[in-house]
């Protein structure tokens, strides 16, 4: 069987969209924003300064490839808010451009390069909206995931109930049983022959919702989380290079936070607690006090919504995520990554490792500030919230990468900016 789809519905349509189309789409953009940008910049004579809008022009046309470049790698994956993903993109390959205009000294146009980005951001939004957005039209063979498969609304399914013919949507969906039945095998074997693929429905619930499919996960999935080392020890330099440069503006604000935090109640600033880490390790984990000390002996348990447990202050800190901040030491201790998996406390961790199969494979990679889980899922408080976000763990461990990194740190502004999920 072919393997499944690698990227989500967002950007499938884009697959079946000959390359053709892609290519005219954005060379007729190209076209426009340097016409349109060279006319508010120098009016009817485009192109005015001669040689000095040289690299003006050249870095204009890097930071529409390079965020253009970014939206497809990114949008590989199971996104809701492509639109912003987009203006995250060509926001940054256009101020980068701008910075190096700055330390080159280079000739630049106020009006050019506002107006090339104003072009640029419309643009490819436009193609995403009009080439990206279609559903496709699969076709599901019953099996033990068909329920699933019909409730996710990224697609137009259909069923088919029996093994006659001949199929015309754009693929056929089946799980691994079904696929090895003597009387659909005609069937998919026909698919083959006309061009029509045949996709493996765990790996299609996968692409679609960025969670693994927990109930019906293949045999070897452990073997598939196992994420490059040479990739991990990449992430975990460019993790302390970053929080080491983020000092200057970083420790001020711990100081300021960790002042109002002594204010506004009676305790230390910080909190710490033992918390499980890559390789089922135990570290300490440090935060902002968010709760009132009295409680500091109780049991470990969820917090919930309204929980008296939570200070003034700290409700706004959990709410806005500023209460993770000095775990920044915990990343410059080797111990935590900016992006991984949330940590979880020790009995926790111990009670969902003997309760849910596969807990501890979210043990491959270093624990994270802020994760797949918390962008897509937020807070868990219970069993079943649990396994939703180790489903999303667990996407994230076999999916890795730079891009998945960008994306979730894209993601956690938003998060850090409107306080979804916060408790």
């Amino acid at each position: 069987m072919n393997r499944a789809i690698t990227i989500p519905l967002t950007m499938a349509s884009a697959r079946n969209r000959p390359v053709a189309l892609q290519l005219f789409w954005h060379g007729i953009g190209l076209g426009l924003v340097l016409a349109t940008a060279s006319l508010a910049a120098w009016g009817g004579q485009p192109f005015l300064e001669g040689s000095q809008s040289g690299p003006l022009i050249v870095l204009t046309l890097a930071a529409y490839h390079v965020a253009l470049w970014a939206n497809w790698r990114m949008l590989h994956f199971p996104v809701r808010d492509g639109a912003k993903v987009i203006f995250a993109n060509v926001g940054m390959a256009f101020l980068l451009a701008l910075v190096i205009v700055a330390f080159g000294r280079y000739y630049y146009s106020r009006s050019f390069l506002v107006t090339a980005f104003v072009m640029s951001l419309s643009w490819q939004w436009l193609g995403f909206w009009l080439l990206d957005r279609a559903k496709l039209r699969l076709t599901v063979i019953p099996g033990s995931m068909v329920e699933e498969l019909l409730g996710l609304s990224t697609a137009q399914w259909s069923v088919l109930a029996q093994p006659v013919g001949p199929v015309t949507s754009a693929g056929v969906v089946v799980d691994r049983e079904t696929a090895g039945a003597p009387e659909w095998i005609r069937l998919l074997a026909d698919c083959a022959l006309r061009g029509i693929p045949v996709y493996d429905s765990v790996l299609v619930y996968e692409a679609m919702t960025g969670r693994i499919a927990l109930n019906h996960h293949p045999e070897n999935l452990a073997e598939q989380c196992a994420t490059p080392p040479l990739y991990l020890a990449a992430k975990q330099i460019v993790d302390v290079v970053l929080v080491v440069a983020s000092l200057p503006i970083t420790l001020p604000f711990i100081g300021l936070i960790a002042l109002l935090i002594r204010l506004d109640s009676a305790g230390p600033a910080f909190f710490w607690q033992e918390r499980v880490g890559r390789a089922g390790k135990t570290f300490c984990m440090v935060k902002f006090r968010s709760m009132h000390i009295d409680h500091g002996q109780e049991a470990p348990r969820f917090a919930v919504l309204e929980d008296r447990r939570i200070t003034r202050l700290g409700r706004w800190l959990r709410r806005f995520r500023l209460d993770e901040l000095p775990q920044i030491l915990n990343v410059l201790r080797g111990e935590m990554s900016l992006i991984g998996p949330r940590p979880e406390q020790v009995p926790f961790a111990q009670q969902f490792a003997r309760e849910i199969p596969l807990y501890a494979c979210r043990h491959l990679v270093s624990p994270g500030i802020s994760g797949w889980a918390q962008v897509n899922h937020g807070y868990a408080s219970g069993h079943e919230e649990t396994r939703t976000k180790l489903a999303y763990d667990l996407y994230y461990v076999k999916h890795c990468s730079f891009w998945l990194d960008a994306l979730i740190a894209l993601r956690t502004l938003r998060t850090v900016i409107t306080g979804h999920g916060a408790r």
